[in-house]
C-alpha cells in the first residue's frame, strides 16, 4: 500500500470517527485537498475555497499555520522541507500528512494552570466592564 494511499485510509477515519477537533479537522482536510505538501498560506488558501470561516480567535483560516503546529504535535502532519511558497513568495516550511492516527498533546500541569489563570483574568475584567457600565446606567 502507498504512503498516499494510506493517508487516504487514516484521512478516512480521521473524519468518521471524530478523531480531531473542529479547527483541526478543518485545517487537516484542507491540507489533504492540496493534494501534496504544501505551505500554511496554501492550506490558508485552500480553507478559503472550502468556505471555512476566519472566525477570531483560534479559528479560520488565517490560523491554519497555528493549527498546523497542533497537527504535527498530534503526529498526523510532518514537516516536509522549506521551500518558497507560491503565495507569498517567501522561505517557508512545508507539510504533508503522515498517514499516523493522531495521538494526544501532553499539556503540562502548569500549562493547564497559566491557561486558567489567563481565563480568570480575561473573565474578571469582563465583569468589571459590566459592572461599570451598570454604575453608570444606574
Amino acid at each position: 500500500m502507498s504512503v498516499r494511499q494510506t493517508s487516504i485510509d487514516v484521512y478516512r477515519q480521521i473524519l468518521e470517527e471524530g478523531l480531531l477537533s473542529a479547527m483541526r479537522r478543518d485545517t487537516y482536510q484542507a491540507l489533504f485537498d492540496c493534494g501534496g505538501p504544501s505551505t500554511a498560506a496554501e492550506v490558508a488558501s485552500r480553507m478559503r475555497r472550502m468556505g471555512v470561516p476566519n472566525g477570531g480567535g483560534r479559528g479560520g483560516p488565517g490560523n491554519a499555520h497555528a493549527r498546523l503546529n497542533e497537527l504535527v504535535a498530534q503526529g498526523v502532519v510532518y514537516e516536509v522541507r522549506v521551500r518558497k511558497c507560491s503565495i507569498t513568495e517567501r522561505d517557508v516550511t512545508e507539510y504533508e500528512l503522515t498517514g499516523n492516527l493522531p495521538r494526544r498533546i501532553q499539556v503540562t500541569a502548569a500549562e493547564k494552570r497559566q491557561k486558567l489563570l489567563h481565563r480568570k483574568a480575561y473573565h474578571e475584567a469582563q465583569l468589571a466592564k459590566i459592572n461599570e457600565a451598570l454604575a453608570v446606567t444606574i
